[in-house]
């Protein structure tokens, strides 16, 4: 009797119609969580384009563009200082060379 209930429909062993089924196989589901409204009004105020992109993605396309920004803040003073640096070297040459001519 249990056997019996636990066959369903059927009255021999074999495969269940579930079970030979092929649909759904090889079928890519899109799991991917949707971008958040907090990071999609980051993308648009940085000016960023992700269309194709999930939540994962956008904000590691975020933070790739703020450590970008950073770096170029960096090198920007980093320039500046020696640039400084420069100024002040050609001085004391220029004032030494003044003081030799002298």
């Amino acid at each position: 009797e249990t056997v019996a209930a636990g066959r369903g429909q059927r009255d021999e062993k074999g495969e269940r119609d579930q079970w030979e089924s092929s649909e759904h196989l090889k079928d890519r589901f899109d799991s991917r969580r949707p971008i958040s409204s907090r990071v999609q009004s980051l993308l648009n105020k940085y000016g960023l384009d992700c269309r194709e992109c999930d939540h994962a993605q956008a904000v590691a396309k975020i933070n790739a563009f703020m450590q970008e920004a950073k770096d170029e803040a960096t090198r920007r003073e980093q320039r500046k200082a020696a640039l400084e640096r420069a100024a002040i070297w050609a001085t004391l040459i220029a004032g030494a060379l003044g003081a030799l001519v002298l």
